[in-house]
């Protein structure tokens, strides 16, 4: 099986990060496997690069982000040009979006066929209506989702929702999270703060104001409980200036990215306040961690075994410190180990298709 992957990873790039070393495990999978990555001058020049034997990386290094596309299929056309005949590409897309759109017109004049990964709640009223260019990336999911010939989802729910838009074989494969990193008992901590934890980017679609809402909201009932809100994003700065205003600056931290297993070890619970999701695998890493989750219903959390957050995040949370259980516990893991999620992301990208 040969295969090109089109997404915007830049990471791909970086020696030791951990996508290009999970990239490195898909060598045994394929015959071939080439990653085209939107990249533009502005942020880097990067080069095209062997990484293995049968692993290739091809930056397109566009202009700008409008010519993401045109790079792409011109880079990827030439790919399948210069190959053998006697083997089908399989182009797939780590969107159904820009990504998607680029794969599909690479395979409108190739022998190659189309599969779309989706990793988003793209169904969900919060994603369409939560700016313009979600709309649009909507509508061009919608144009694309009955022209592939397979799709990756990451969740039942996300597969309940486009079942009715495609007649491709649709694979639901969770991101694979190495959870046996995180089997660490989490004790209930019998000192006072409790401490709640929000982990993730400060933009919109996470709504990191909620968690701190719920945090103030807990503070005013009595509850004697601090707030560790790591990441980076858009939102950062306000929330900072938020938590100043409102005189709680000394209870809550912004310790930027940090490594999860770090500091999931020394909190209580996990805030997941996220307006859409298409998986949550930080919901997944604390609760393999013994970290309870209280999350709005999204993603992956109803199934995995979070507290939903059915009445608010802010009642949900009050509930929690009054009586809520101190020991999360995950009750998803759809994978043995890694070998067994690399098969089944071979099998994903073959589904419906005459390729062994």
């Amino acid at each position: 099986m040969r295969v090109i992957i089109i997404g915007s990873d830049r990471n791909l790039f970086d020696i030791g990060s951990a996508v290009r070393l999970r990239t490195l495990s898909y060598g045994a999978l394929f015959s071939e496997l080439r990653i085209v990555v939107f990249t533009h001058r502005g942020h880097n020049i990067f080069s095209r690069e062997k990484i293995a034997e049968n692993i290739w990386l091809y930056p397109t290094n566009s202009r700008n982000r409008w010519w993401y596309i045109y790079d792409t299929v011109r880079i990827a056309r030439s790919v399948i040009r210069t190959s053998s005949k006697e083997e089908t590409w399989i182009v797939s897309t780590q969107d159904p979006f820009e990504a998607g759109f680029a794969g599909w017109l690479v395979t409108c004049r190739t022998k190659s066929r189309l599969h779309l990964q989706i990793h988003t709640d793209l169904m969900s009223t919060s994603f369409v209506f939560g700016s313009l260019l979600n709309l649009f990336r909507f509508f061009i999911a919608q144009f694309l989702l009955p022209r592939a010939k397979s799709v990756r989802v990451v969740s039942e729910r996300i597969r309940r929702s486009i079942c009715g838009v495609t007649q491709a074989p649709i694979t639901v494969l969770p991101i694979f999270v190495d959870t046996k990193k995180f089997n660490m008992l989490i004790r209930p901590h019998p000192d006072v703060p409790k401490k709640l934890l929000w982990m993730g980017r400060f933009e919109k679609e996470k709504d990191p104001m909620t968690a701190l809402r719920a945090f103030i909201e807990a503070r005013h009932k009595g509850f004697d409980v601090s707030l560790i809100m790591a990441g980076d994003g858009k939102l950062r700065t306000g929330l900072v200036a938020y938590t100043k205003h409102r005189n709680i600056a000394d209870r809550v931290s912004f310790p930027g990215w940090v490594a999860p297993g770090e500091i999931m070890s020394n909190v209580d619970c996990l805030l997941v306040t996220s307006r859409y999701e298409g998986y949550g695998v930080v919901i997944i890493e604390a609760l393999a961690a013994g970290l309870p989750v209280i999350s709005t219903d999204v993603g992956v959390a109803r199934e995995a075994g979070a507290v939903i957050a059915l009445g608010g995040v802010s009642h949900t949370l009050i509930e929690w410190l009054h009586n809520g259980e101190r020991i999360g516990v995950l009750h998803y893991n759809p994978y043995a180990d890694e070998a067994e999620y690399l098969m089944r992301y071979k099998k994903a990208l073959s589904a419906g298709e005459d390729i062994t």
